[in-house]
């Protein structure tokens, strides 16, 4: 399975805002076509309080479920959020963290398809990247419940969409150690389908393609 959602061609850029333009601003209808790098390079400059007043209206515009459950809504939304990254990851926390709700697990899944894009941001932020990559793992040593293909996505995003050897190494860390099934049985569809288009070395890839579920340190 591969989200769907993970990338735009459009690169839409954000009006002036002002803090009651904040409202249309989350409801223009090409926000979720919009290129999540080319965001955050709009909001970079944005004051303070501006910057904090749209933050706070995406989180009251994830509140509302009815809203929340129309994926070009849900997906506008967490693209901002991702784009006001660093100044938004408190909040894109502590929905990464919500439990005992389908659409907790929706907006998850539409977190960990746009995550990743925090390494495509210019300048680099390799500070917030790190917190993001400790999240993603730490998510999948805690969520309980796969239903939305939540714990998927996260593992997904750290097996082929995060560049480098840090998200296959953290998904071995999952794998390795983690007592959360839900969130093992991810990471370790993950190191498979990493195997399989040879992101893994020859020996570890054919250990991991033949089921063998005691992994060792990559």
């Amino acid at each position: 399975m591969i989200c769907h959602l993970h990338r735009a061609s459009m690169n839409t850029m954000l009006p002036l805002l002002r803090p009651d333009d904040i409202g249309a601003t989350l409801r223009q209808d090409t926000l979720s076509d919009s290129d999540t790098a080319t965001l955050h390079n709009d909001v970079a400059s944005l004051p303070g309080d501006t910057a904090r007043d749209l933050i706070t209206a995406c989180d009251a515009s994830l509140h509302d479920r009815a809203w929340g459950r129309v994926d070009r809504n849900r997906i506008g939304v967490v693209k901002l959020l991702v784009a006001l990254l660093p100044g938004s990851y408190p909040l894109v926390r502590e929905w990464m963290f919500r439990t005992d709700d389908p659409y907790f697990y929706e907006l998850q899944f539409t977190f960990c398809c746009f995550l990743s894009d925090i390494l495509l941001f210019t300048p680099p932020d390799a500070a917030t990247a790190d917190a993001v990559l400790r999240m993603a793992t730490e998510y999948l040593d805690r969520v309980p419940s796969d239903e939305a293909y939540n714990a998927f996505m996260a593992a997904d995003m750290l097996g082929d969409h995060w560049t480098g050897d840090a998200g296959i190494e953290a998904l071995v860390e999952v794998a390795q150690h983690s007592r959360n099934p839900v969130g093992r049985k991810a990471a370790l569809g993950a190191l498979e389908d990493a195997a399989r288009r040879g992101k893994l070395p020859p020996h570890y890839s054919a250990m991991v393609l033949n089921g063998n579920d005691q992994i060792p340190p990559i």
